[in-house]
């Protein structure tokens, strides 16, 4: 029994789960930006997210190539590492632009003037949500 529950911890202190419930997090507060406006928390969440995904990308660009790789598969892993890194490298690009907008407009995010940047704001932390969703499930299989 207390195997299992340490398997479904460990589980859960995965990298990418990690991830997602910090993602997760940081679209709900976005979504609720119009109406309770929790710019530091959200600023915070989505700097820490950008920090984990600048290392995600470095750590996958680096690992197949320290790695040993058999000659017959060099080329195939080098190509299924670029078809990942295409899938992930938007995401720190629209993370930082998130927090230059919130850090730029905080409180004022709500008002009626700030309207284009708050919906800027919106769906460039949900494609990086997507994104990320995407570069799991292409793992997966």
């Amino acid at each position: 029994m207390f195997q299992s529950d340490l398997l479904f911890l460990v589980k859960l202190i995965d990298p990418d789960m990690l991830l997602f419930f910090v993602f997760g997090l940081a679209v709900v507060l976005v979504l609720l930006l119009r109406k309770v406006p929790l710019v530091k928390p959200l600023i915070i969440v989505t700097a820490l997210l950008e920090a984990f995904f600048v290392w995600k990308v470095a750590f996958a660009l680096a690992v197949p190539s320290i790695s040993v790789v058999p000659e017959s598969f060099a080329s195939l892993a080098f190509l299924f590492v670029w078809h990942h890194w295409i899938i992930l490298a938007p995401v720190p690009i629209f993370l930082a632009l998130a927090i230059i907008i919130l850090a730029v407009y905080r409180e004022r995010i709500t008002e009626d003037h700030a309207t284009v940047y708050r919906h800027l704001t919106i769906f460039s932390i949900l494609v990086s949500f997507a994104l990320f969703s995407l570069s799991v499930v292409e793992s997966i299989f």
